[in-house]
């Protein structure tokens, strides 16, 4: 089980995409903006971190930015949220946005399982397909 930070300003979405991977044997933590992330993985160090490219102003690009710069958290894995192709250098993958919840939880496991975390194997259900 790995825990997964989402940092997405739309709220539905970010739901959407904490459920399934809660479905699939992860924790998730959720916040809306950059600053929160900021406070967040001050106290906390996630396993991944899905970032969405549209946080307001340039938010995004300036976390992970800041993120590949630490010491801390220069490997951290990322899937960024959005199609932003400038910023595919500081993520491991770029989803479109919206994703549907079985893609999202393989590609996440996937980058876990590249990273050497274990992952457990999830079929999407007939609710978290209705939900996408």
């Amino acid at each position: 089980m790995a825990y997964i930070l989402i940092v997405d300003e739309d709220y539905l979405s970010a739901e959407i995409a904490s459920d399934a991977l809660v479905q699939a044997g992860h924790t998730s933590g959720t916040v809306h903006d950059a600053q929160s992330a900021r406070s967040l993985l001050a106290h906390k160090r996630p396993d991944l971190l899905l970032i969405s490219a549209s946080l307001p102003g340039r938010s995004s690009a300036g976390l992970m930015r800041e993120l590949r710069l630490s010491d801390e958290y220069h490997q951290l894995p990322i899937i960024l949220l959005g199609l932003q192709s400038a910023m595919l250098p500081s993520a491991q993958e770029v989803l479109p946005k919206p994703t549907m919840p079985a893609v999202l939880v393989g590609r996440v496991n996937a980058i876990l399982h590249a990273a050497g975390r274990p992952v457990h194997h999830w079929q999407a259900t007939r609710s978290s397909a209705r939900r996408a």
